[in-house]
């Protein structure tokens, strides 16, 4: 580089302390590229400043989606090695991140592209928006619904064979303070997280333990806390989320209408969407209820391009659902334990630590 400087940035172990390699030159604008697995042995390399069209330009905005596929990446990891999780505290390493982050990641993009018109985006089809909003809009607006999600999720081998995992969750919505959601796994391990506006609870039949917490508040904010602050997953929970409409609208990049289909016999129009980090296939049902009835999430930029799939069935508009249900009862012989808050450094605490 002439006339300046440039600084370099990048993981001392891929995939462990993280996946980007950053380069900084004097005018402050920062550019962000992976190099995968290899990033040890090329990041040194980097001599000139020169990033061409493979590197990206970072912001806020980018740093959460570095570390979302971060997670991504680490879950993969660990389900090769299995979950050995002996608590209620599931990391963000298990496999199950790719389900817990699924509609987070359907169109990631950088904020204001979806608010540009489809004459400067004409990538992006009027059509195919429309029937996105309905949708959204629709589901964020049921005051209570019930529904059955049989999903399934590749996780990529060493060796690029591909293998599949899944499960079906029933999942319970009452606004704006209730929620229940149980899982069962293909191998027949249950789990379940019930919210009734004051406590939250999550059970899980393969450790056969639960935990509770104090936490009124809406929703959103169990939502919020139960994968943040507890740092726990909770697959397609952004669809309980009261923000749905907004969150997923504005994210898209490019969308495309494919054609009028059926999905398990019900008409549907079939949607193509893209954004920087996935493609997204979603068929959502024509008519008053325009629910989605299935999704294909392929994740461009992970090796062997794995996907997550969702198949929507048994929706409930008015489903019957009394306070009871939301009250958690603990199954007889299961043994309490103590929800694992997620670390948090605080602002000088590594300096201190240094001390």
């Amino acid at each position: 580089m002439m006339g300046g400087f440039a600084m370099v940035a990048s993981p001392a172990q891929y995939g462990a302390s993280g996946i980007m390699t950053f380069i900084v030159p004097h005018d402050g604008v920062v550019s962000q590229k992976e190099f995968g697995p290899h990033t040890t042995a090329l990041a040194p390399s980097l001599t000139t400043f020169n990033p061409d069209e493979t590197w990206k330009t970072r912001s806020s905005y980018n740093a959460l989606i570095t570390s979302v596929v971060y997670a991504v990446e680490r879950g993969v990891h660990d389900h090769r090695t299995k979950e050995r999780s002996g608590t209620m505290r599931m990391r963000h390493g298990s496999a199950g991140v790719v389900v817990a982050w699924a509609l987070t990641l359907l169109v990631l993009s950088a904020p204001g592209q979806a608010q540009q018109t489809s004459a400067a985006h004409p990538e992006i089809e009027e059509q195919a928006m429309a029937v996105l909003k309905r949708m959204t809009e629709f589901l964020t607006q049921a005051q209570r619904f019930s529904v059955t999600v049989d999903t399934g999720f590749d996780v990529v081998q060493d060796s690029g064979q591909k293998i599949e995992f899944g499960e079906t969750r029933q999942m319970v919505r009452r606004r704006p303070d209730r929620v229940r959601i149980e899982a069962t796994k293909r191998d027949g391990s249950k789990s379940e997280m019930v919210f009734d506006g004051k406590d939250l609870a999550a059970f899980n039949t393969k450790e056969n333990v639960y935990a509770t917490v104090a936490r009124p508040g809406t929703v959103d904010e169990a939502i919020a806390y139960f994968l943040d602050d507890l740092d726990m997953r909770l697959p397609l929970a952004e669809l309980l989320s009261s923000q749905l409409a907004k969150t997923l609208l504005e994210q898209v990049r490019a969308a495309a209408y494919v054609e009028p289909s059926q999905i398990a016999g019900v008409p549907c129009d079939h949607l193509a969407l893209r954004g920087d980090q996935v493609d997204l296939q979603l068929w959502v049902a024509q008519g008053s209820q325009p629910l989605p009835r299935r999704l294909v999430i392929t994740y461009t930029r992970e090796d062997g391009r794995p996907q997550f799939w969702a198949q929507f069935g048994e929706w409930n508009l008015a489903p019957e659902v009394p306070d009871a249900l939301f009250v958690f009862t603990p199954p007889a012989g299961a043994a309490k334990i103590v929800f694992a808050l997620q670390q948090r450094m605080q602002p000088g605490a590594a300096e201190e630590k240094g001390r």
